[in-house]
């Protein structure tokens, strides 16, 4: 009997995560929305000055890998709810005729949340290598 009120508590702990992760996603996307904002108001008063091509493109770069890395962090935000979910789905005693499809669709989903999360770490990485260069294009 005990084992059973571990089990009830634990995926009830999985659906409180994937609420938890859900409500962060909008706490979030506030945030980056701010940025976006502050990023566009320093490209606005930058444009006023002669700029060269290369200078452009690196901006336009660092912008879409800026850009790629909100988008795939939104996605990777939303898959962990999934992931939760589908675990704290596969552990509810009520639902224990699915358990074996959500244990599979928390597998396909932690496949894909991995392959997201490489993104979000590689977009972040060459958008703050574009800025750098364009600093230093700006310095030089």
């Amino acid at each position: 009997m005990e084992i059973q009120e571990k089990n009830d508590e634990r995926y009830q702990e999985f659906y409180s995560a994937a609420k938890t992760i859900s409500l962060d996603i909008n706490k979030h996307l506030l945030t980056i929305c701010s940025g976006i904002l502050g990023a566009l108001f320093f490209l606005l008063i930058d444009v006023e000055k002669e700029q060269l091509i290369h200078e452009k493109i690196l901006l336009f770069l660092a912008a879409f890998c800026f850009g790629g890395t909100i988008f795939l962090a939104l996605q990777a935000w939303h898959l962990e709810g999934e992931r939760s979910y589908f675990i704290g789905a596969a552990l509810d005693p009520g639902k224990k005729s699915e358990k074996e499809k959500n244990l599979e669709r928390k597998r396909s989903t932690e496949m894909f949340l991995k392959f997201i999360k490489r993104g979000v770490r590689w977009f972040f990485i060459m958008g703050v290598f574009l800025v750098l260069g364009y600093l230093l294009g700006k310095l030089f």
